[in-house]
């Protein structure tokens, strides 16, 4: 059997030239997991169903082993540097079922020191199959015909937004802008509230033709009734 991940081959026994063990590696209790995604819609009046097949969820693997030896310590930190950094890795492997899978992430990885055993270590992993995302379509440019439709639809609401305006200021004795003041603007044709802004001013835009009065909410405006005419264009 061959399992790799990254740079690492987790069945691997490495001896010098000496017969002195440096390192092994080591998988057991496999376990593959696929899941495809199936849709049920019922049959109205019917006693079957229609099924849809979304296709298959990415493979899961799961196994633990054992790393041991003077470099064991070495490649538990490369596997923890894996993890931590979250991104695809190689993977190859001669497991049942995988033979497709070339990229995955470790979704989670445990790692245990074996009581009174210099480095030597259980470790449990969780990879899950990396499918590459599709390339996201490219939107044409449009045409110069549809420029100049939105260039006028951009002028147009400009224009709009400039005409039946009510707009002014509020400040206090002193000249200091009045804030989150409210402004009645009303009519025989309703009634609009707006606040003015951090600079004391107000604005109402778009507003129907017509005599308007404006009222302050406000201590220093409570007098204070304005009129204003808004009157049709020729």
């Amino acid at each position: 059997m061959n399992v790799e991940i990254g740079d690492i081959s987790l069945i691997k026994k490495d001896v010098d030239e000496k017969n002195v063990v440096n390192l092994v590696c080591s998988v057991l209790n496999i376990k593959v997991s696929k899941h495809r995604r199936i849709v049920e819609q019922k049959i109205l009046g019917k006693a079957g169903s229609v099924f849809q097949d979304l296709g298959r969820d990415a493979i899961s693997i799961s196994f633990e082993g054992l790393i041991y030896g003077p470099k064991a310590k070495e490649v538990v930190e490369k596997l923890w540097n894996m993890f931590k950094e979250g991104e695809p890795v190689r993977f190859l492997s001669d497991i049942t079922g995988v033979s497709e899978v070339d990229k995955v992430i470790i979704t989670d990885l445990k790692i245990d020191d074996i009581s009174g055993k210099v480095n030597r270590y259980k470790y449990f992993m969780n990879v899950k199959e990396w499918v590459e995302p599709p390339e996201p379509e490219e939107e044409e440019p449009p045409s110069q015909e549809k420029e100049a439709e939105n260039d006028v639809k951009d002028k147009s609401d400009e224009a709009k937004s400039s005409v039946n305006v009510i707009k002014g200021k509020l400040v206090d004795d002193k000249g200091n802008p009045l804030k989150n003041v409210d402004v009645v603007i009303s009519s025989d044709k309703g009634e609009y509230r707006v606040k003015t802004n951090e600079m004391g001013e107000f604005i109402k835009e778009r507003l129907p033709v017509g005599k308007y009065k404006i009222k302050f909410l406000h201590e220093l405006y409570k007098d204070v009734v304005a009129e204003f005419e808004i009157k049709k264009r020729g």
